[in-house]
């Protein structure tokens, strides 16, 4: 079988040498987490020992080939690109395929060459088909935009040729996340995202080619997605459909979307259609909006209150303020007062007072700390609530609190309302709020300090000039705990440089050196399941030791210590995530250790994938997310360690706040 790329993506192959197709080695990938090399190759993957995982690049045993160069997934180093590009040739195709996994994670545009140099062009037993896909892919991660051009017009894959199309979309939907988009590759995804005849997996990245782009022109596609989505069977393509209907303002789309958010009976539809509702104009969608305002999923009606607050009209927000009291869901009542704190004009004082005594009232009327949360939030967008959320800081004995209110006020000081409410003052509001962080800043206040060094940092803020004296800064960055407190270092850091951009210190990328406990997995074989006992039910699910031995070892480890009892979901996004396992329940806590990166060629393209939160490479610790759809934007950033196998809809049914009462560690 022959596959080929456009007449000039072959022309740029012929300038390689490319090697002829060989012949797959009897020998086959087969990982045994018990056999000495295997765990010695993940100890030096744990240890960033990189040299060393090279040294196995020449081993006769390709399972240690493989995983050797599967550590440079995670472990990204672009100066071994030529010692990596030498497996792309490996006689085992798992090996080749993961060399071109890791090179594309290097996003480093110097791996282009050898990738362009193994792709085989010419397949007669179609042995090479997974490498080729990972070569598109790779080639996403760190092309330019010729490369762009030649994957854009791939036209000679049949619609049978399921692993070079996902390749092809993936390396699209790569191009895409950063910001490289043309009106080929447009045409490419949608032609791919509405063909029924292709692989679901293939309609899937097509479509989130679509959805995740900020800006793509989709005017002569509109009704061709409009279309599929009446036809369209898999409920996982129509949402990154529905989403992709955001780049238009299109009256019959319109039309089409009003209709199908009353039909469609799946609460991620109805999500990602009120989403999609932006570019349309407010009188046209605010009647629907109102009726969603009450609908019985609170997921949907929070949705419906965000369009509010992103879309309201500064004339309605009396009317929103309405909305509020009468909502009787929590979550939807705070983002209805934020959506009045928004869009009221600040020049309405008494009102503005009124208002957010009112807010305040609900803040003190509930015991729950998640409500409280949500309410002072909603106060981030009245800038006069400045003092009260300080004064509320400084006598609240509860750190997410704490936190929150830090969050809320970080966000008041980059607001573009401040100087036209502060005038004349603005300047000395900002002072004020300098020394109110000097007198507040405390390492054990992580989230505290975070957001409002964050806060000095913004491009937005006018806050950094005015810092006269940086040491505070300095003396809280050099109490901090590391690498535990990475993520507030690095944001102490960013705060150093906007104040004094000639400094030279730089944030900090862990190198963590936890190896994993044996012991503990001995004592729980790879057939270990989790059990999470939530307030709302259960929800169980499997890990995967091959893909991330680390951080199923560290969950493990922590469970078994009861570390997750009482912990809560501090953080769920409808539609997206469901996040546990921060000790101080504000998302900024975490063990006095992070752990290392584990990415793998595994895709977050299904509901029900559990993956390590982090700031960065290397700065995992307790906290981990269950997606609520496919997440695509997370692949090769978010280690995967398991899956939702049972009580999804369970998990459907979490809210920011909601408790996990037990973790038990089970065999299936």
């Amino acid at each position: 079988m022959c596959y080929k790329f456009s007449i000039i993506f072959c022309l740029l192959l012929s300038v390689f040498s490319c090697v002829p197709p060989t012949d797959v080695e009897l020998t086959e990938v087969d990982i045994d987490t018990q056999n000495k090399q295997v765990k010695n190759i993940v100890r030096l993957q744990n240890f960033g020992k990189t040299d060393s995982l090279v040294s196995y690049f020449r081993n006769p045993d390709p399972t240690l080939r493989y995983l050797s160069v599967n550590a440079f997934a995670s472990n990204i180093v672009p100066k071994y690109i030529d010692s990596i590009a030498i497996l792309l040739d490996d006689s085992n195709m798992n090996v080749r395929a993961a060399a071109a996994f890791a090179l594309g994670q290097t996003r480093d545009p110097k791996a282009i060459t050898p990738l362009i140099g193994a792709f085989k062009d010419v397949d007669t037993i179609s042995v090479n088909t997974t490498l080729n896909a990972n070569i598109l892919e790779a080639i996403g991660k760190c092309g330019n935009t010729n490369m762009l051009d030649h994957i854009s017009n791939i036209e000679t894959y049949r619609d049978t040729d399921t692993l070079l199309l996902l390749g092809q979309m993936r390396s699209l939907f790569r191009f895409t996340l950063r910001g490289m988009v043309t009106a080929q590759s447009v045409t490419t995804a949608v032609k791919y995202a509405t063909s029924p005849q292709v692989d679901t997996r293939v309609r899937l990245m097509s479509a989130h080619c679509l959805a995740r782009a900020k800006q793509m022109d989709i005017e002569e596609h509109k009704f061709t997605i409009a279309d599929a989505l009446r036809t369209e069977p898999n409920v996982n393509v129509k949402m990154a459909l529905y989403t992709a209907l955001k780049h238009t303002s299109d009256p019959k789309i319109f039309e089409f979307l009003m209709s199908k958010l009353d039909v469609e009976s799946d609460y991620r539809l109805k999500i990602n259609i009120i989403k999609s509702l932006g570019n349309y104009s407010y009188i046209n969608v605010v009647d629907k909006i109102i009726e969603y305002l009450k609908n019985d999923n609170p997921h949907v009606s929070v949705t419906a209150a965000q369009y509010l607050v992103n879309n309201g009209n500064g004339n309605d927000a009396t009317f929103y303020r309405e909305f509020a009291q009468q909502s009787k869901h929590w979550n939807t009542k705070a983002e209805l007062y934020k959506s009045v704190m928004k869009n009221l004009p600040h020049y309405y004082t008494q009102s503005n007072t009124s208002i957010r005594k009112e807010i305040f009232d609900q803040v003190n009327a509930t015991e729950k700390t998640n409500e409280k949360v949500a309410y002072l939030r909603a106060l981030s967008e009245d800038v006069n609530a400045y003092k009260e959320l300080l004064a509320f800081l400084k006598s609240t004995d509860n750190e997410v609190l704490k936190t929150v209110c830090a969050e809320a006020i970080g966000k008041i000081m980059v607001s573009e309302k401040f100087d036209l409410i502060h005038k004349t003052r603005a300047n000395a509001e900002r002072r004020a709020f300098i020394k109110d962080m000097e007198e507040i800043f405390s390492p054990e206040q992580q989230g505290v300090v975070y957001c409002l060094a964050e806060a000095v940092a913004a491009s937005e803020s006018k806050v950094a000039p005015l810092v006269k004296n940086t040491a505070f800064l300095n003396n809280i960055k050099n109490k901090l705990s590391l690498p535990a407190d990475v993520e507030t270092y690095n944001a102490i850091i960013k705060a150093l440089k906007a104040c004094r951009p000639d400094t030279s210190i730089s944030a900090m990328v862990p190198d963590p050196s936890l190896d994993i406990d044996y012991e503990i997995k001995q004592q729980f074989p790879d057939s270990t399941i989790a059990i999470i006992k939530t307030e709302k039910g259960i929800i169980k699910m499997h890990f995967f030791p091959d893909l991330a031995p680390l951080s199923v070892n560290n969950f493990i480890k922590l469970a078994s210590e009861n570390f997750y009892d009482n912990k809560v979901f501090h953080r769920v996004v409808p539609n997206f995530v469901a996040q546990a396992g921060c000790p101080t329940g504000d998302g900024y806590g975490s063990a006095d250790y992070t752990i290392r990166s584990e990415f793998s060629q595994a895709y977050y393209d299904q509901s029900g994938y559990v993956g390590m939160a982090s700031a960065g490479p290397h700065t995992e610790s307790t906290q981990w997310f269950i997606t609520h759809s496919p997440a695509p934007h997370l692949d090769g950033k978010y280690t995967i360690f398991a899956k939702v196998f049972e009580g999804m809809d369970i998990l459907h049914k979490i809210e920011p706040g909601e408790k996990i009462i037990d973790v038990i560690l089970s065999t299936l």
